[in-house]
């Protein structure tokens, strides 16, 4: 049996950090009842093991009087906000900040006056809080049936579920692309959510049996369950490795394993121990999924952890009075290296800030310790009377009798508090590059040397890393060690993730007919390929002109800007076909009006057939001079008067635009005169064959004759 397991599988850091946030508060309420709104993830087993250790699960913030309040991932409307604060209750918002940014998606474009449009399940407590933010009057769609029931709108904005499946999201904007005057698309599926539904469909391709693990209720396991019945006949959904030994799972079975993102890791690990236990007579070849990209949080807009919110002051405030003895406390208090000290800034200069301790001692700040960066003036950051934290550098006093003070540790520690953010919460950070070090480069983040590995640069094969020392660089952190305060950083995935992102945003907008302007990357000899916003498309040579052209060159070059419409989009496959002359006139369609019978108008020979010549009147508009209609004097061959390129002399005999034909002549252009005697057309045959035995031309053959040869005082005319 052959093992194949999902890297993405479990807990996504959404959902980790709500039930972190439970078994954190546990630890440090004891003494106090806490409660979740609704279970704080849809896995029975959490949630029985939270019972267990008291946690309440309620519903309606009416029923709670006190104790602390947990808001689930899933998020809440703003009317729950508003009654714990009501009831003077304390309460953390576990909200996933993916969620969050919905919420604020959400509440802008229902105050400019969009009608919400959330694309997800109605009864599912994301999408119930998400309706909460626009007044509870979004129109809740779940699938295309009930898109093509909606009237035609004016200005909508749509948001999807977090959870919602890919392409349901996609079959839903069809739907509703033609039904909307003005449509604001916001994307909001979770990339790790996208990520999880993709590497389930590839496994479930490759097994030919699939068990997903997770809470049944959970919204996020069924879509995966669902994608994986799709392509693979024998899937299963089980919540714990006892559902195991009812399976049909057969010992040279290739099985995919795959969890929801509420599923702890311990009992995806019970599953696979059980596999293996019932397979322990045949080697077990498990197989982790590998995702290049990490998890990833969308980089549109960053969303801070809540804390814990207090529904009243708790200080009662401090008297105003002071006794002796306490002052006089203040007056002996002793300072010992490392100890963290507050006070107020009582001076600044450009050497040093003085801040007041409150006792008759003060403390000193060096420029070297302040923590600024060089050219930067300490009053244009400190100021008297501020707030100012430090730590004791040196208990040796001074000639005036003060403590030697650094912001600097401070500094730092807030800075690696902003590194573990970035990383817990998948959001980008900023850093200046420092140096060139061996196996890439080291980022200097408010201090702290954040790694990135030169395979992280940049998406792309960078020669020269010393190109970029000095310049600043957003990076993901993708890895932390705590105890060293050391972090790994990737540009790349920044690239990557704003790339999918984009393209995302553009795919979602796309439909064949649309019009649209882009930039062409590159030109080959079948066509240009055009970015078209995150997008790229190509343009077949065949739709770049109504002419013909030998090459697309000579219509678009790289950075060109053009306008074209879209022909066909596949986004499955990621092919876009564009065309540049269909938004330009159809030289067929003004062909009557400007082309009358009896003109006699110029044109080049571009090809020549064993009945006659095309002459091409301007690009895209051809006529035919038949062979008939090429001399006064009979010939055998078209190729004994033309070649093509000759520039030519016509009369329209006959227009016919629906047909896309327009009969030539070159003869009645020509006139009567001189009636080409036999003489003379043997003499100039004569000639030609003479000067040209040793070309060969394509559609010519030697001996050929052409018009200059024959009436040479007609030259100029032609």
């Amino acid at each position: 049996m052959k093992i194949i397991r999902a890297e993405t599988a479990g807990f996504c850091f959404g959902v980790r950090r709500a039930v972190d946030y439970v078994y954190k508060s546990i630890e440090e309420h004891r003494n106090e009842r806490i409660y979740t709104l609704g279970p704080i993830i849809h896995n029975p087993q959490v949630v029985e093991d939270l019972a267990s250790k008291g946690v309440k699960v309620l519903n309606n913030v009416d029923d709670i009087d006190d104790g602390l309040v947990i808001i689930r991932s899933h998020g809440a409307g703003p009317d729950v906000y508003e009654r714990l604060k009501a009831k003077d209750l304390r309460f953390i918002d576990a909200t996933c900040p993916y969620v969050a940014r919905v919420h604020k998606k959400v509440e802008e474009y229902y105050r400019k006056g969009y009608q919400i449009i959330i694309a997800g399940e109605a009864d599912h407590p994301e999408v119930i809080g998400t309706n909460g933010w626009c007044n509870n009057t979004a129109i809740i769609v779940n699938d295309v049936d009930e898109a093509s029931r909606l009237p035609q709108l004016d200005k909508v904005c749509v948001v999807a579920q977090t959870t919602l499946n890919g392409s349901k999201w996609e079959d839903i904007l069809k739907i509703l692309l033609p039904k909307v005057n003005e449509l604001q698309i916001f994307n909001t599926i979770c990339y790790a959510t996208s990520q999880r539904q993709e590497e389930a469909l590839q496994i479930a391709k490759l097994s030919t049996a699939v068990i997903v693990i997770g809470g049944r209720n959970s919204s996020n396991t069924r879509k995966l369950y669902e994608i994986c019945c799709k392509v693979c006949d024998r899937a299963f959904l089980i919540e714990s490795a006892d559902e195991i030994d009812n399976l049909s799972i057969k010992p040279d079975d290739v099985v995919g394993i795959t969890a929801g993102a509420s599923t702890p890791d311990g009992i995806i690990e019970e599953v696979i121990t059980k596999m293996e236990e019932l397979n322990k007579d045949a080697q077990q070849n498990i197989e982790e999924h590998v995702d290049e990209h990490p998890e990833q949080a969308p980089v549109e807009e960053t969303v801070n952890d809540a804390g814990v919110s207090h529904g009243a002051d708790n200080d009662n405030g401090r008297s105003d009075e002071v006794d002796f003895a306490k002052g006089l406390e203040e007056t002996l208090v002793t300072y010992h290296v490392g100890q963290m000290v507050s006070g107020k800034v009582a001076s600044v200069s450009d050497s040093e800030i003085i801040v007041s301790l409150g006792g008759k001692q003060d403390g000193v700040i060096p420029r070297e310790e302040m923590g600024l960066d060089e050219g930067v003036s300490p009053s244009e950051v400190f100021h008297i009377d501020d707030d100012i934290e430090a730590q004791v550098k040196k208990t040796a006093r001074n000639e005036e009798d003060n403590l030697i003070l650094s912001r600097k540790p401070l500094l730092l520690r807030k800075a690696w508090a902003a590194i573990e953010d970035a990383y817990n919460t998948g959001n980008n950070i900023t850093g200046v590059v420092k140096e060139v070090i061996k196996g890439g480069i080291l980022l200097d983040v408010n201090g702290i040397d954040v790694f990135v590995p030169a395979s992280h640069v940049s998406d792309r094969y960078v020669k020269d890393l010393n190109v970029l020392v000095g310049k600043e660089m957003e990076v993901k952190i993708i890895e932390i060690t705590p105890k060293r305060r050391r972090a790994v950083g990737s540009h790349k995935a920044v690239i990557e993730q704003e790339k999918w992102q984009k393209e995302e945003e553009a795919w979602a907008n796309i439909r064949e007919g649309l019009r649209i302007t882009g930039k062409v990357k590159n030109v080959t000899d079948f066509g240009a390929f055009v970015d078209i916003g995150g997008v790229d498309g190509l343009i077949h040579i065949g739709d770049l002109s109504w002419g013909r052209i030998k090459h697309p060159s000579e219509v678009v070059k790289p950075g060109d800007t053009v306008d074209v419409i879209v022909l066909s989009a596949d986004k499955e496959n990621k092919k876009l076909s564009l065309g540049l002359k269909q938004l330009q006139p159809q030289p067929w369609d003004y062909a009557m009006d400007k082309y009358k019978v009896g003109d006699i108008v110029r044109g080049k020979v571009v090809s020549i057939t064993s009945f006659g010549a095309f002459v091409e009147l301007e690009p895209g508009l051809e006529g035919l001079v038949h062979i008939s209609q090429v001399a006064n004097k009979r010939i055998n061959k078209v190729e004994d008067v033309l070649k093509v390129g000759d520039e030519v002399q016509v009369k329209i005999m006959d227009v016919r635009p629906e047909e896309h034909r327009i009969s030539l002549s070159i003869k009645e252009a020509q006139g009567d005169s001189d009636n080409n005697s036999e003489e003379k057309w043997s003499k100039a045959k004569a000639d030609r064959e003479e000067k040209n035995h040793s070309t060969s031309v394509s559609h010519q053959d030697d001996g050929g004759v052409t018009l200059g040869d024959i009436y040479p005082d007609m030259k100029d005319k032609f």
